[in-house]
């Protein structure tokens, strides 16, 4: 199993499985903050960053899940807010296929 990554100047973000759960890692390079984000029904096909007024990471699962969170660390060591989160609920074949493009 391939575990993705995606690298920028603050902040580092990892895939993983523990068990049966599907989960991602991020870790502010700077300050060694780090946090665990769960629930993914699948295991994460993309990963990406997109950067506006502030810093935004895009994860999909196999299973066409997209959660979007804004990653910021706060005074308290907090570095993420979900924001969105959709679900495919269309009932198809999963496509592995999947990504996103965030611009």
């Amino acid at each position: 199993m391939v575990n993705l990554q995606h690298v920028m100047t603050t902040f580092a973000v990892s895939s993983s499985r523990s068990g049966s759960n599907y989960n991602v890692r991020i870790y502010n390079r700077k300050t060694a903050e780090r946090t665990l984000l769960k629930g993914f029904s699948g295991r994460v096909v993309d990963i990406s960053f997109a950067f506006a007024s502030a810093i935004v990471l895009g994860i999909v699962d196999e299973v066409g899940g997209l959660f979007v969170y804004d990653v910021t660390e706060t005074a308290e060591g907090k570095i993420t807010y979900l924001f969105l989160h959709c679900i495919d609920v269309v009932d198809i074949a999963v496509n592995v296929c999947r990504q996103i493009m965030l611009t």
